[in-house]
This record gives structure tokens, sequence and C-alpha cells, in this order.
């Protein structure tokens, strides 16, 4: 057996997972029914609205004069004598409102596709330092959101216990925000130092929620959207309109099973890779 087999059959199983998974999420997506915010019941829901920013001033996109509620940029920045690719994402929380009512979303775990992007091919055929591409969505832009919907009561207890574990997770997965804490400059975090962190941690809950308990007097419930407990459901959001969305996710499916078919007669018959490539390079 030569390396094309086991190429092909890489390529076989690959394209049979891939294939599948999309055309299981595009056809998952297609069956759930729309909500509103207002009456929405408790577990994963589907929701379109306008993004808005979570207190009230927005963000700008880099390298743009676009006001927006998220935006993701790609850098370019010399290290010795060679560039490197360096990603920037912003984390702050944005809200959805579809008219019913508003849902929180906070984007560090979350997916997230959009068509709004710029991108510097120049930069990427003669390599210099400075913004490559960016994408993000725009203020009152339309998104469509996937995920598990929760109400947070002004329970305090247990808003600060998820609060805190969600801070507390993104500060582990941070280094560079890890590294703020380490007063001694040895390079790791004692416990001294990580009893610092949680003390900030704590102050920092505490402050935001009672802070947000005296914006909500009128209104004792607040609407979030989280990941889904069952991990095999897409926490997402997208710019496109649904059934982009699923055409998309149906022509990834279409294109994997072509992949698929080529992969699994390239092994029936070997000699079908080299007569195909020579085929075409006869059509050029």
């Amino acid at each position: 057996m030569d390396l094309t087999f086991f190429i092909l059959l890489g390529l076989l199983l690959a394209s049979s997972i891939l294939g599948y998974q999309y055309f299981k999420l595009g056809r998952f997506l297609s069956s759930i029914p729309k909500a509103k915010i207002r009456s929405a019941p408790q577990g994963y829901a589907e929701f379109t609205g306008k993004a808005q920013p979570n207190i009230g001033i927005p963000m700008y996109a880099p390298g743009t004069s676009t006001k927006c509620v998220w935006y993701e940029a790609e850098y370019l920045e010399p290290v010795g004598s060679e560039y490197k690719n360096v990603t920037k994402r912003s984390t702050a929380s944005f809200l959805l409102d579809d008219g019913t009512g508003v849902c929180r979303i906070d984007p560090f775990l979350i997916k997230i596709e959009t068509r709004s992007s710029i991108n510097n091919l120049i930069r990427k055929f003669f390599p210099r330092s400075g913004l490559l591409s960016v994408r993000w969505i725009a203020v009152g832009e339309e998104v469509h959101a996937y995920g598990q919907f929760e109400t947070l009561y002004s329970d305090y207890a247990s808003q600060k216990k998820d609060m805190v574990r969600e801070k507390v997770t993104r500060l582990k997965k941070d280094r560079s925000m890890l590294m703020d804490y380490d007063t001694n400059q040895d390079g790791a975090i004692d416990s001294a130092e990580w009893g610092d962190a949680l003390d900030d941690i704590n102050t920092t809950v505490d402050k935001h929620i009672l802070d947000d308990q005296k914006k909500r007097r009128d209104s004792p419930q607040i609407h979030a959207l989280r990941e889904p407990e069952n991990k095999s459901y897409p926490f997402l959001v997208s710019t496109r309109n649904e059934m982009a969305l699923i055409k998309r996710y149906r022509y990834y499916a279409i294109g994997f099973v072509i992949i698929f078919v080529i992969a699994l007669i390239g092994i029936i018959n070997p000699h079908f890779i080299t007569d195909f490539t020579a085929s075409g390079f006869e059509f050029l």
C-alpha cells in the first residue's frame, strides 16, 4: 500500500464524518421554531433580533469607523525576522433585542459567523505589520442566535456563583491576564497570588450585580443565552439569515459528499486519480 491509499482513506473518513455533521446541523437548525424572548420557555431556542451594546457604549471595529457590539481582528506582527498572525477578539457581552425583550449574549464560548469583514490582501502577499482582516457585528444589525435560554432572577447567590465561575474559567485560559497577579515575578501563581485574583473577581462581580440590580428595579429578570447543556447542539450567532445559514451548511455537506465519492472511487480504482489528474492537465 502506497501513500496515496492512506491519503484517500483519510479523506474518505474525514469527509464522511464532516459531511454527516453539516447535513445534521442544517437539518437541526431548520427544525427549531423561532421564539420570542418575552414568552420563550427555558431551554434550547432560536432568536432573531437587533444587536445592541450591553452597557450602551458601542465599540468600533478596528480599522473602521463602524460602531459594533463584537469584533474579531487579525494582525500581522513582527517576531524577529518573520511575521506572526495574532487574533484579537472582543469579549464584552452584548444584547439581542427582538422587540419583546432583550437577551444577553456572552461571546466568550459562542461561535460567531458574520459577513461584515475587511481583508488586506496586500499585507498577506507582501508582509508588513498591521491589520490583516476584521469582521464584526454592527450595532443594530440583525442577528440569529441559537443557545440555551435562561431567565436569571435577582437571586444574588446563584447569580454570583455563575459569574465567578465564568470569570475564573476565563482567567485560567488567559495566561497574560493571569500573570498580572504574579507579584513576585517568578513565572508561576502561588496560593497567595491566586487568592488575590479571587478577591478581585469577587469584588468585580459584587459591584456588577449591585449596579445591575439598581438598574433593574422595574425589571427583576435578566434573560441570557448560554452554552447548551447538550454539547451536540450549536451555540451560534450569525448575521446571515436563517435560510442562507442552512443552505451554507447543506452546501458544505454536498461538498464533503463529493470528496467522499472521489476518495471511494480512488480506493476502488487506484488508476482513477492518475487518469483524472492527467485528463485535467490535458484539458488545461
